[in-house]
């Protein structure tokens, strides 16, 4: 299973955005928006709800994937 997590583009769009874990460069299509919303769509892309991501996050993600 790929993992996914958020990073925010503070130079060109100010907004948040989903990727694959090593790959911030390759932003998932359509995941642009609040926190909350790439959050949301990274959860999705594993299987889960925001909720379980959250959980599965504050568990398993490391420190410098914690935003």
């Amino acid at each position: 299973m790929y993992r996914y997590t958020v990073s925010f583009d503070g130079k060109w769009s100010q907004k948040w955005y989903a990727h694959k874990v090593g790959y911030p460069n390759i932003p998932v299509f359509d995941s642009f928006g609040t926190k909350k919303y790439a959050l949301t769509v990274a959860g999705n892309l594993m299987g889960m709800t925001y909720e379980q991501y959250m959980e599965w996050r504050k568990k398993n993600a490391t420190r410098s994937e914690v935003l």
